[in-house]
């Protein structure tokens, strides 16, 4: 019976912290929704006034397109929320500059 509690706590504690994470990951879901929205709206922000000077009138490699990745880099370092830039940072560089970026991009958001 002895060895049974000592398992049994010792797999709470093993077990336990992940159950925390997963329920802040939950808790922060609607935060980083929320940042994914204002950082897509910024992202297609630059592809517009970077596709003011292009003859066709638009970039057909905007994660490539200097003044598209000058220009978001702008506008997330002028954000006055900390959140932002560290929301910037995490994503993969194929969807930071991605303004039509699938809704699977967030996994890989902490």
């Amino acid at each position: 019976m002895n060895k049974l509690s000592i398992g049994a706590v010792a797999c709470l504690l093993m077990v336990g912290p992940i159950l925390v994470n997963q329920g802040q990951a939950r808790a922060a879901l609607p935060e980083i929704e929320t940042l994914n929205e204002e950082h897509k709206r910024d992202v297609r922000q630059a592809q517009r006034v970077c596709s003011a000077g292009q003859p066709l009138g638009f970039s057909r490699r905007p994660g490539r397109d200097a003044c598209i990745v000058g220009e978001v880099e702008r506008f997330v370092r002028n954000h006055e929320n900390p959140s932002m830039l560290r929301f910037h940072e995490a994503l993969p560089l194929r969807y930071r500059y991605d303004g039509q970026r699938p809704g699977n991009a967030l996994r890989y958001v902490e």
